[in-house]
């Protein structure tokens, strides 16, 4: 049986990759996010108008970060209990129709386990009263940049040490290179 589809539903008819490549375009072509809500001409093809609804993309971006943070602030409250791997993996696999069978857990949380590290440590901030969860909305979008790690052939290069901090003890940790470290290893590589 073929594998359940898990991308983002969108009603342009383009692939997500389609769509994600006309909306950066568009954006790079606009002088305003006013002009990119009332249309702009298309590369190339100046008798066709791009509109682009970031007020939209806001809200897409903005409900699953609110219901991250709400998440956290349970955990913190006590309505919710800090999850275990096999139970997070439960979390993610049930959204997409997909059986939670503890074999498949266990391996969806060995290839995620810097983004299940990462995600962890965010509960443990739960015991932080003065962390504001709300004020740290990115946090989510860094929990899911991890996921690229589950490649063995991917790496994250980043100027954000909190990757790094917040990845304690996870075996894909060393495929996070600080910005900083990584400039120093290719300078050091060239004076040999």
């Amino acid at each position: 049986m073929g594998k359940n589809e898990v991308a983002r539903e969108s009603d342009s008819g383009l692939t997500e990759e389609e769509e994600a490549e006309a909306s950066l375009k568009a954006i790079l072509d606009s002088p305003s996010k006013a002009a990119l809500k009332s249309g702009i001409a298309v590369r190339h093809r100046k008798r066709r108008m791009q509109f682009f609804d970031l007020d939209h993309f806001d809200t897409h971006e903005d409900k699953p970060q609110k219901e991250y943070s709400d998440l956290l602030d349970g955990i913190r409250d006590g309505r919710i209990n800090r999850p275990e791997p096999i139970a997070w993996a439960t979390w993610l696999l049930e959204p997409h129709g997909l059986p939670a069978y503890d074999a498949d857990c266990e391996k969806l949380v060995k290839g995620l386990d810097a983004a299940y590290r990462y995600g962890f440590f965010l509960t443990t901030l739960a015991d932080n009263k003065s962390y504001q969860f709300k004020d740290h909305a990115s946090d989510w979008g860094d929990t899911l940049q991890l996921f690229y790690l589950c490649d063995e052939s991917m790496h994250l290069l980043t100027l954000d040490a909190d990757f790094h901090n917040r990845t304690k003890g996870s075996y894909q940790r060393d495929r996070i290179l600080l910005y900083t470290e990584f400039v120093r290893s290719l300078v050091g590589r060239n004076r040999k």
